[in-house]
Order: structure tokens, then C-alpha cells, then sequence
């Protein structure tokens, strides 16, 4: 057994012709990024677009680790496995960030906040192939082989990315967070973007979760690709009668790498798993309030206020005066009808109708502050303010209304821009 593999493990890996492909690409993504609008001041639309190749360059890093580790019978804990992986994985992304970053403070359009580059490249693209590599170790150690870890691999990113997509997709929050692809903090015409709370706290909860995943793996033995074989009399069929080296080869071929043992001590491991997953339990109860998991029953409750008409159920602050409020319904009834007599549709369902008192308090649960929304999907719209008569709701009700005729079961028009 070769007694410090983490160097050749690297090394091996690093030589792969599948590795030196996707490294050259993200090498010359970050070196082109300097002629492409948005990518060129390396702010928070470059970081976005290297968080799936990050997530990818992660995740089978972290599976070809544990392959090597098993070629070379060595039992390795996984969070050393890990460790090993992120020095493929985040190689690359180091170098691709240098050459975009020395665009943006040195190119046509100057970086003005060098510092937020940093961040947002380290929280998202980084830490996305980070958390990745964890995935890929897990899932490594758990298979019999490579190829069914990377196919599990690909398939939870598939799930994780639909299952993402469907909360923003279903409001009212319009940002999302994503262990895998990062934070998009809402409509990016609505201001600029900075480094909030949230996507801190989202790599708090990436490394929590990856630790416990890290640690859970670490009390059982590696799934080695012949570990628990059994040898059927017809597997012996056509050898020489009564050899039983011939049954032993069988039984371990030569090109089945060893199972590994457990690395580590099992009680140490179960007492820092049990600290780890403790201490994710409370960090989770703080989603709504970073804005990670919010849900449309806590705007409805954050806003306080419901009155249901003949057409809407219209939520609003519950501090509103009686007399607000029949403005309030009054105008949304009005515009119902001019609406709906101009296109010429009945809407066959209800809308609902998101009144919030000020940008700050919707921007905090939509992410969405000086941008009024309509959600065709949903049959809803989400206002700033109020006012009656409202300068916007008529041009959102459209949205909402025209859903029926728009294209299925997304109820949108398939011209841009419409």
C-alpha cells in the first residue's frame, strides 16, 4: 500500500484526459470572460456562470478520489478523501477566476469592488465544487464502481435543479438558493447585486450538510466493487477441475481494486456527527429568515391582512386602514373588469393579488423591491404600495389573466418580451 497516496491520487488524476479537457475549458472560460458583456467586471453573473462547471468538476473529482484510493488499497477517511478532491476540483477554478479577475481591474470596464468578486467567486463557484466533491466522495463510497456514482451524481443534480426551479417557478419568493448552483437573489434589473446575509448563510449550511454526509460515511466500510460477491457453481464452469486458486482468482480478479476498510475511529466519528447534526438542526430554523426557504403561507401571515372578493383574494398589511382597504378592492374589481373586457377572456380561476406596504418589506420576501411582478404560473401579482388608483396593477392583471391563452402549463406568451 502506498503510504501517502494523497499526492499521487492528485497527480493521477490531474494526468486524466477527461480532467485536462474540462480544466482547459474553464481556463479559457475565465480568460474570454473579459470580452463578454456582464462576465467582464467578474461580478456576480461571471460566479453564476461557473456554478455549474464547478458543481460538475466537483462532484467527479470527489468519485475519481475514492477510485483511486481503492486502486491503491488505501483506507482513507473520507473527509481526507475530500480534502485530496478539492485539489483537483478547485485548481481550475482558481486559474480561470485569475485571468477574468486581472480583466475586470485592469480591462475597459474597471471592477470597482474588487473584494465582492472575491466573494461572490469563493460562495459560489468555489463552494459549489466544494460541496460537490462531498457529494461525489459519498456517493463513491456507497457504489460498486464509477460509473453508477457519477450516474446517481448527475441524477441529484437533476432533482436538486428541478426542485429549485419549481419553488421560484410557484412564488412568491422569485430568488432561490442552492447547495449545487449557487443564490439568485431576485430580478437583477432591480438593483445591484450584493453580498447579503443569505448567501453566507446558504455555505453554512453547505459545509454542515457536507460534514454530516462526510462523517455518516465514515462509520461504514467502503462499498467495494466485488464486496459481497458470491460464486455460483456454473461461475466455475470450464476451470480446471479442483483448482481452488483458480476459484480465487475468480472470486478477486485481479482488476477488482479492494474494498477499503473503515478509516477513523467509529466513536469519534458518531460523537462529531451527532455535534455536526445538532448544530445544522438550528442553523436550519433560521430559512425563513435568511430568506432560504420561504414559503407563501409566511408572506400571507408577514402581511397579515386578507379580504376575499368576487374575483381576488388580495393579501395586505394588516396595519391598513378599513377605508384603504375598500380602495384597495375597489380598484382591483375595477381593473378586473377593464382588463378582461379588452382581451376578451374569462379567467377561469381566482387571482391573488400580493399588496405589500413598501419595497423594503418586498423585496424581503420576493426579492423583488422596486419591481412589481406578475406570476401567470400562479395566477398572481405582487405590488408595492397601496395606492389607489394603482399606476401598475392593471398592467400585472394582465399577465395574470391572460394565462388560459398563454402557452401551457406555464401560461406565457411565447413572444419575447411578452
Amino acid at each position: 500500500m502506498d503510504r501517502t497516496p494523497d499526492a499521487a491520487i492528485v497527480r493521477t488524476i490531474t494526468m486524466r484526459r477527461w480532467y485536462r479537457g474540462f480544466a482547459a475549458v474553464l481556463v479559457a472560460g475565465g480568460a474570454s470572460s473579459g470580452f463578454v458583456p456582464l462576465l467582464n467586471d467578474a461580478g456576480w453573473e461571471l460566479a453564476a456562470a461557473f456554478a455549474v462547471p464547478a458543481t460538475l468538476l466537483g462532484g467527479f473529482a470527489g468519485i475519481a478520489v475514492v477510485r483511486q484510493a481503492r486502486e491503491r488499497a488505501a483506507a482513507l477517511h473520507p473527509l481526507r478523501l475530500w480534502a485530496i478532491a478539492g485539489v483537483p476540483a478547485l485548481l481550475p477554478l482558481v486559474a480561470a477566476f485569475a485571468l477574468a479577475f486581472a480583466h475586470a481591474v485592469r480591462g475597459s470596464v474597471r471592477n470597482c469592488t474588487p473584494g465582492m468578486s472575491v466573494g461572490f467567486f469563493a460562495l459560489m463557484p468555489l463552494s459549489c465544487a466544494a460541496f460537490s466533491a462531498a457529494a461525489g466522495v459519498v456517493l463513491a463510497r456507497a457504489t460498486r464502481g464509477h460509473p453508477r456514482a457519477g450516474l446517481l451524481f448527475v441524477l441529484l443534480l437533476l432533482g436538486s435543479g428541478l426542485a429549485t426551479g419549481l419553488r421560484a417557478l410557484d412564488g412568491p419568493a422569485i430568488f432561490f438558493a442552492n447547495h449545487f448552483f449557487g443564490w439568485f437573489p431576485g430580478p437583477l434589473y432591480d438593483e445591484a447585486v450584493a453580498l447579503d446575509a443569505p448567501l453566507f448563510y446558504l455555505r453554512l449550511l453547505s459545509a454542515l450538510i457536507a460534514l454530516a454526509a462526510l462523517l455518516a460515511s465514515g462509520l461504514f466500510a467502503d462499498v467495494g466493487p466485488w464486496q459481497g460477491r458470491t460464486i455460483r457453481p456454473w461461475s466455475a464452469f470450464g476451470l480446471p477441475a479442483g483448482s481452488s486458486s483458480s476459484l480465487a482468482t475468480l472470486a478477486h480478479r485481479p482488476d477488482d481494486p479492494p474494498p477499503l476498510l473503515a478509516a477513523g475511529s467509529w466513536p469519534r466519528d458518531a460523537i462529531a456527527l451527532g455535534f455536526v447534526a445538532v448544530t445544522l438542526a438550528i442553523a436550519l430554523g433560521f430559512r425563513q429568515e435568511l430568506r432560504i426557504d420561504v414559503r407563501r403561507s409566511d408572506v400571507q401571515a408577514a402581511l397579515g391582512g386578507h379580504v376575499r372578493t368576487e374575483h381576488f383574494d388580495i393579501w395586505y398589511d394588516a396595519g391598513l386602514k378599513p377605508d384603504r382597504v375598500k380602495l384597495l378592492v375597489d380598484d382591483h374589481e375595477f381593473r378586473w373588469h377593464t382588463v378582461t373586457s379588452y382581451l376578451g377572456v374569462t379567467p377561469t380561476r381566482r387571482i391573488g393579488s400580493f399588496v405589500f406596504p413598501d419595497e423594503a418589506s418586498k423585496k424581503r420576501w420576493t426579492g423583488a423591491g422596486g419591481t412589481q411582478v406578475a406570476n401567470p404560473f400562479r395566477g398572481e401579482i405582487y405590488l408595492n404600495g397601496a395606492i389607489y388608483p394603482h399606476p401598475v396593477l392593471e398592467h400585472e392583471l394582465a399577465h395574470a389573466v391572460s394565462a388560459d391563452f398563454g402557452i401551457q402549463p406555464f401560461g406565457v406568451s411565447k413572444s419575447l418580451g411578452l
